[in-house]
């Protein structure tokens, strides 16, 4: 069963908890050669990288399918946009089924996926365009992983299925997507029983802080020598499955799995290899895991179905949570840490499905209801915890499905930390998500690849004019969207005659007026607007033409003859005619009393 596969469904009359084959099983096997065959799915060309950084702990914003080798689904970075706006959108037609993605250190964006004859490895810039793409014949990728020095490291299988593979291994590419090395080991079973007495583990690899690469029961140098091996044995081989991998602060690798249905934790020594203890959790044997993650001061927390257990680093249950009992029991699935030590699980019942906040030391701080069970018992709503920003927004989608079809519509919510929904979008697929570190959420579903987030302002709005002799005094409204950042700064640009546009001046917020002197009368000058806020500078406002002026001196020497029943009026030239494009073609008289 590949890690994080399931999702948890709410029926109308009950719960299910669904399996999705995220590694897509009985896909048909098309060559027997032990050699991928690495080639592009229509090309793109291939960006060329500067040096990459060295030694550097927290360089990858995302750099595995649950954020971090502990699997807290928390991102230090805030999102703290009060309402989504899209940056871009690039499609991505090889797209079988959406896995979370990886960002890598400079926000570059990594996915794998699979069709019916081999997989597919992108590298997106952070814009949306594709850096480099590869393809891997014959052969179906697990979700990738990022080590600190930019190695793209994935595990595979090849054979009819991820349950009863023929083949599977570890493939290490570079940031380039060049092929580095590769370890592979084709899978023996015991003729009687059908069982596995050899193989490879295809789980999700995790980068220890030594920099070396575990995968249950492998660990390897960054060279790819081996660094230990445990044996397959009846004892061990839930370490060869696809369930959880952790690396706890301690140091220690914790794999946690179910061994023919009964639930295992196993502590392993990373320097050598050890078992340092594999335990039964006899009292709390439910179908399989469905979350674990390790918190900051190394304390273990899983949902098994209808538990949420917190363990202590030798296994010791520190306590558990089963949910309000007054509702009927809770079956438990997603896991994530918040700043702060709390506990974000999501889980359902008969009739409702729930984000639970729990405190560290196991008491229910808040449940939030976010969805009901459809009326319909052929439908079922799958949800799944998608993210915690560094503000403590917690996404997570719903989808509305019948049976095992997917791909269907699924909204993706934003939550504040008190239970008040921010945002919700709406996606025709299942989504997966993660966060860059600009705080922009990257989505993807069945034929996209999504960059929700801060965009640049919208341009200044409804900018008019007053002129005068020698000056133009302008203003204008702020932007109709600031981007979801406060708008710092105002940029005037001006051009007169057949000149260029230039930078006339920067005016602070919120400040929308300028007036601009030493002009010369009855010129032309043409003005813009933008409006600046964190992310950058907005797209110029509409154009304003226009050109000052002085009124003319008044009329001199006004002289008046009266007559039989009229008065002659008669005066002087003015000594002053404006070079105004206006026409002051009447003179004007004050009425009499």
């Amino acid at each position: 069963m590949p890690e994080k596969a399931s999702r948890h469904t709410l029926g109308s009359l009950h719960v299910s908890l669904l399996v999705v084959a995220l590694l897509l099983p009985n896909l048909p096997l098309l060559s027997s050669s032990s050699s991928p065959s690495l080639k592009p799915s229509t090309p793109p060309s291939s960006i060329p990288m500067g040096p990459l950084p060295k030694n550097l702990p927290d360089i990858h914003p995302w750099p595995l399918p649950l954020c971090d080798e502990r699997a807290t689904l928390r991102s230090k970075y805030n999102t703290t946009y009060s309402s989504p706006r899209l940056q871009w959108k690039t499609t991505l037609s090889d797209i079988s089924y959406p896995v979370r993605p990886i960002i890598g250190y400079d926000d570059s964006i990594i996915l794998v996926n699979r069709n019916d004859f081999g997989s597919f490895i992108y590298m997106l810039n952070s814009d949306g365009t594709v850096r480099w793409g590869k393809y891997l014949q014959d052969w179906f990728l697990n979700k990738a992983s990022l080590g600190r020095q930019g190695d793209i490291y994935v595990t595979g299988w090849k054979g009819p299925s991820w349950s009863c593979p023929e083949e599977s291994g570890l493939f290490v590419f570079d940031y380039n997507g060049a092929l580095k090395w590769k370890y592979t080991v084709k899978w023996e079973y015991n003729t009687s029983t059908g069982r596995p007495i050899k193989g490879f583990p295809i789980s999700t690899p995790v980068e220890g802080p030594d920099g070396h690469i575990y995968i249950k029961a492998y660990a390897f140098y960054p060279n790819g020598s081996v660094k230990w091996i445990i044996p397959y044995n009846e004892s061990t081989s839930g370490l060869y499955e696809t369930f959880y991998n952790r690396i706890g602060p301690d140091g220690m690798l914790y794999s946690y799995h179910d061994e023919y249905n009964d639930l295992y934790l196993c502590c392993i020594n990373s320097s050598n290899g050890n078992i340092v203890y594999r335990k039964y959790f006899e009292n709390y044997s439910e179908d399989y895991i469905f979350g674990f993650s390790i918190t900051d001061n190394n304390l273990l927390i899983v949902s098994s179905a209808r538990y949420v257990l917190c363990l202590y680093p030798n296994g010791s249950v520190k306590w558990s949570y089963e949910g309000p009992q007054s509702s009927g029991p809770w079956y438990f699935s997603d896991v994530g840490i918040r700043n702060g030590g709390d506990i974000v699980v999501l889980g359902g019942n008969d009739t409702v499905a729930s984000l639970f906040i729990l405190n560290p030391d196991g008491q229910l701080i808040n449940r939030f209801v976010i969805a009901r069970a459809p009326s319909d018992p052929s439908e079922h709503i799958s949800t799944n915890l998608v993210a915690i920003g560094g503000e403590n927004t917690i996404y997570y989608s719903i989808s509305n499905h019948t049976d095992h079809n997917w791909k269907s519509p699924t909204n993706l919510t934003a939550m504040y930390p008190n239970g008040t929904v921010k945002w919700t979008l709406s996606f025709p697929n299942y989504i997966e998500a993660a966060i860059n570190s600009n705080g922009s959420l990257i989505v993807v579903d069945y034929d996209a690849v999504y960059s929700f987030g801060h965009t640049l302002p919208a341009p200044p709005q409804n900018i008019s004019s007053q002129e005068g002799n020698s000056f133009i005094n302008f203003s204008w409204d702020p932007p109709s969207d600031d981007g979801g950042y406060p708008i710092t700064s105002y940029r005037v640009y001006r051009s007169s005659g057949n000149s260029s546009f230039s930078l006339l001046s920067t005016l602070p917020a919120p400040t929308t007026f300028f007036n601009d002197t030493a002009l010369i009368n009855g010129e032309n000058y043409t003005y813009y607007v933008t409006a600046i806020n964190r992310i950058g500078e907005s797209p110029p406002s509409v154009k304003l033409t226009t050109s000052p002026f002085r009124y003319p001196d008044p009329p001199s020497n006004l002289t008046a003859t009266p007559g039989n029943s009229f008065i002659i009026l008669s005066w002087n030239c003015l000594l002053y005619t404006s070079p105004s494009p206006r026409d002051l073609s009447t003179s004007r008289m004050p009425s009499s009393a």
